[in-house]
């Protein structure tokens, strides 16, 4: 099974985990599935250390309509985390 990977970015972990409570349950993060894998990242920091401003998921999914959350989706040309 393929899944595509998200990269997304939040203002912090509360809206993330607003947007993504179907990824929660008994207040934590569900980091796997048959249909899913979530890396809740958190900040991440630029070549010069600084941290950049948001929180952090990494989300793949076995299905994405392709809309649900582009608002949140980030393309980073060189992902600090990734899956192997």
């Amino acid at each position: 099974m393929t899944m595509e990977t998200l990269y997304l970015g939040f203002v912090d972990e509360a809206e993330a985990q607003v947007v993504l409570g179907i990824y929660r349950a008994e207040g934590d993060w569900q980091q796997a599935s048959h249909e899913h894998a979530l890396d809740p990242v958190g900040t991440l920091y630029d070549e010069e250390g600084e941290p950049i401003a948001g929180f952090h998921v990494n989300l793949q999914l076995a299905a994405y309509d392709g809309v649900a959350l582009e608002s949140y989706r980030v393309r980073p040309v060189k992902p600090q985390r990734v899956w192997l």
